[in-house]
């Protein structure tokens, strides 16, 4: 639940602050910090979702089909 209110509270007010004001650099630090952490939770969701698939044989990355 944190990282939709993260999101709210970073990314919104960056997007209005650069886009009304393109040469402030608050708006546009505020969307380039929520932007990592966007891609941080994505690999932090691939990392669960590969060590899943790691460890149940029948849905491994790679396998032989019968």
């Amino acid at each position: 639940m944190v990282e939709p209110v993260k999101l709210v509270a970073y990314a919104y007010p960056g997007f209005v602050v650069a886009r009304r004001r393109p040469g402030n650099r608050i708006g546009w630090l505020l969307l380039v910090s929520e932007f990592g952490g966007v891609l941080d939770a994505l690999g932090h969701a691939y990392a669960v979702y590969a060590n899943s698939a790691m460890t149940c044989t029948s849905h491994s990355p790679g396998r032989t089909l019968p």
